[in-house]
């Protein structure tokens, strides 16, 4: 049930230590180094773990799933002289031991230093370079109400989105596993009575994408007397999800 939209996005919670080393500016001449946040050109494999939460019918848990997605970059190709655009295979499966099986053909490509993948006909502008602490840009230039279906029903999304670099690590560690200069990119943190809307990346150098948190939640609970809209977001949620997205390997 919206296995192609969930298995695309989702976010693992577990045990994270961070070490704060924050860069106020990075030189222009190290812009190309900096892109090693997303190395293309040197790792084509990315393996990750994820769960996700549906919410639907007011508020009712439909579909709770754990999976596993697998990007790779199977061609590259040079456009407009220089800019590099990539192939992105995307595959699923839901067990560990079983064969991956591809759904999707993604694109991905670097122009204006700036790393802007192309998702389910979306431009999304991930990273731009260099990562300058408290730096913000549209990082989802098309119509902020465009809907998203989950459980058949549309939701929007992309509500209030505006990402910047929220904070630069000399390490993290996410469940037992260590990784150099971390940068934490933040998409969406909105809410108001009636919406939730919030999207995390953790880039690590050299790596690429090794954390990603999202949750989209609606709610009318505010109208509804006997409902208690100081509770947690998951608690009430009438429509939306949550989407974890952990990597276990890479190559």
């Amino acid at each position: 049930m919206c296995k192609n939209l969930i298995f695309s996005l989702l976010i693992l919670f577990s045990l994270v230590v961070l070490q704060s080393c924050r860069e106020e500016f990075i030189p222009a001449e190290d812009i190309q180094l900096e892109l090693d946040f997303y190395p293309v050109d040197s790792i084509t494999t990315w393996e990750f773990v994820m769960d996700s939460v549906i919410y639907d019918n007011e508020g009712l848990v439909i579909d709770s799933s754990s999976s596993f997605l697998r990007e790779q970059i199977v061609s590259k190709t040079i456009v407009d002289g220089d800019i590099p655009v990539y192939t992105l295979e995307i595959a699923r499966k839901d067990d560990f031991f079983d064969q991956y099986f591809v759904t999707d053909v993604w694109t991905l490509r670097i122009e204006n230093n700036s790393v802007i993948r192309n998702e389910e006909n979306l431009n999304k502008v991930k990273l731009k370079m260099p990562p300058v602490l408290g730096s913000r840009w549209d990082g989802t230039p098309f119509p902020e109400d465009v809907n998203v279906f989950v459980a058949g029903d549309p939701i929007q999304m992309y509500l209030n989105w505006e990402s910047k670099v929220a904070d630069r690590f000399t390490d993290v560690t996410f469940s037992g596993v260590e990784y150099d200069d971390v940068i934490n990119i933040i998409h969406a943190d909105y809410e108001n009575q009636i919406n939730r809307r919030f999207s995390t990346e953790y880039y690590a150098k050299g790596i690429g994408l090794i954390r990603r948190e999202l949750a989209i939640y609606d709610s009318q609970c505010f109208n509804d007397p006997n409902c208690d809209n100081t509770k947690p977001w998951p608690e009430k949620a009438e429509q939306g999800f949550s989407l974890t997205q952990k990597l276990i390997d890479f190559y």
